[in-house]
């Protein structure tokens, strides 16, 4: 993870640091339904008991927060980046929610001892694993929850092919890819944890109005600096999106994997 955060020079908090970025990624993740088909479909969701309380590790827009929020929960939600905050709270106030805590830091800066509020029925982080002590991590959500549930890439996602296509392009050197699920299972299984594994996966498309609109997405999730990287940039979208339905589309299936389990909390 280190050497892809290195090579990418670039994290979650300064990527989505930009409000239309986080609302094109809302739009995304509601037209792909994995906002709230991971609640329809999991039976760590299925069953929960009313009024569980929940910690979101990197909620983004509420992609989770929300829908969860309105089916009657209370959740803390660890967010650090600016426009994944404000467009949360925008959807907060939409829907007159008061039952979300929202922190706006790092997991990696967090005190678990002073700033949460509460100890949790579960710990939550989906697909915001971009850290560097993941162990650390996972061990930080198991002091303070009974149930933890962790969702992370199976296979390429279809925003990195992207990537491979054309990271070393834009950039002059290869793109490299993020560690996925059966590293993420090594480290679990170091710390004398045996999770129950689930497979997913779901039909991703990226729209987008026009060029335009794709090339400012884009440039912050590539790290585009220049104008003379903007210019490639533009050329090489014009020949990889599809445009379908009056809008430009980058389409996929992304495969993933759910692992939960009880913490020592839990038992005692």
């Amino acid at each position: 993870m280190q050497r892809h955060l290195e090579l990418t020079c670039c994290t979650c908090d300064k990527m989505w640091d930009s409000i239309q970025g986080a609302s094109q990624y809302l739009s995304q993740a509601q037209t792909c339904q994995w906002d709230v088909g991971l609640l329809d479909r999991h039976p760590v969701f299925t069953h929960l008991p009313p009024k569980s309380r929940i910690l979101d590790i990197g909620a983004g827009p509420g992609t989770h927060s929300i829908p969860l929020a309105l089916r009657g929960h209370q959740i803390t939600a660890v967010e650090p980046a600016f426009g994944m905050v404000t467009t949360l709270q925008q959807r907060q106030t939409h829907h007159q929610l008061t039952t979300i805590d929202i922190i706006q830091k790092r997991w990696e800066d967090i005190d678990i001892h002073h700033d949460l509020p509460h100890h949790y029925d579960i710990a939550l982080a989906s697909f915001s694993l971009g850290m560097i002590d993941i162990q650390q991590a996972i061990q930080n959500m198991q002091e303070c929850a009974h149930t933890v549930v962790l969702l992370w890439h199976v296979g390429v996602p279809t925003w990195e092919e992207l990537y491979l296509q054309i990271w070393e392009k834009l950039h002059g050197y290869p793109y490299y890819p993020l560690p996925k699920s059966e590293c993420l299972l090594n480290i679990i299984q170091s710390m004398n944890i045996h999770p129950q594994v689930t497979l997913d996966k779901f039909s991703c498309f990226y729209r987008f109005e026009t060029m335009q609109h794709a090339c400012k997405y884009f440039e912050s999730e590539l790290n585009i600096i220049t104008r003379q990287q903007k210019h490639l940039l533009h050329s090489l979208l014009d020949d990889i999106l599809l445009w379908k339905n009056d809008e430009f589309r980058l389409e996929g299936t992304t495969h993933y994997a759910i692992f939960s389990w009880e913490t020592a909390a839990n038992s005692t």
